[in-house]
């Protein structure tokens, strides 16, 4: 696995083993599934977990008093 990260405006490049053991325990600890209680389930691919940050957004909607799942995508299958 390779680290990318600044400090002190300078660029350091990390690289070290991750166990798959260790991994796999770390991808069980992740929410694949979104049960809401309006009878709605949202399913995050868990070999993909960083897509749900970058994909999809929570916010709270005032007029309704609800919070809300956004979903971006280009395309639907």
């Amino acid at each position: 696995m390779y680290i990318n990260f600044y400090l002190n405006d300078v660029l350091v490049r990390n690289q070290f083993a991750v166990s798959e053991i260790v991994m796999k325990k770390q991808k069980a600890k992740i929410k694949t599934e979104i049960k809401l209680d309006t009878n709605i389930q949202i399913k995050i691919d868990v070999q993909a977990p960083d897509a749900a940050l970058e994909y999809l957004e929570k916010g709270y909607d005032e007029e309704k008093k609800m919070q809300f799942y956004k979903v971006y995508f280009n395309e639907e299958d």
